[in-house]
């Protein structure tokens, strides 16, 4: 977080329960919004010119009862409302289950080399490998689609 703050570059990222105090006790509690500040570690403070950070936590509820708290840099309540969240948070969906994807079925954290060289190699060769699986099954999952539309409706949509 400060690192990003130091750069200029505002944040809104989902919070684990689990992290900290403050954030399941306002997940526990009926706010919807709330400024929080916690002590910086004094190494960290001192790195950042900090002492204390400034996070708003912003509950946001879904249809089925769930919620989950949002942590953010943008405090000002009037330029950024609460209920602008909820569809910040679906947008970074789709960004977030593609990191996934990096993450764990290409692992593109596993580099074959120390290089800096191989690193981008691997990166790179990854990524046209995801794009190469993504164009040759697009038409499979057209097929798999239609296919499911025409069991589930009893409809024939092929062209004849």
């Amino acid at each position: 977080m400060l690192n990003l703050l130091d750069k200029g570059v505002e944040f809104c990222f989902r919070m684990n329960e689990n992290w900290w105090k403050a954030i399941k006790s306002f997940n526990n509690s009926t706010d919807e919004d709330a400024l929080v500040e916690f002590e910086l570690p004094k190494k960290v403070g001192e790195q950042y010119g900090k002492e204390i950070l400034t996070v708003r936590l912003i509950k946001v509820k879904f249809k089925d009862g769930k919620s989950i708290v949002l942590g953010t840099s943008l405090l000002d309540r009037k330029k950024y409302p609460h209920d602008q969240f909820r569809a910040l948070y679906r947008v970074r969906w789709d960004i977030e289950e593609t990191y996934k994807l990096l993450k764990s079925r290409i692992e593109i954290e596993a580099f074959s080399g120390r290089t800096a060289r191989s690193v981008r190699q691997d990166f790179h060769a990854k990524v046209f490998m995801m794009n190469l699986c993504a164009t040759l099954s697009y038409p499979i999952e057209e097929r798999v689609k239609k296919e499911y539309h025409q069991e589930k409706t009893g409809i024939n949509t092929a062209k004849k």
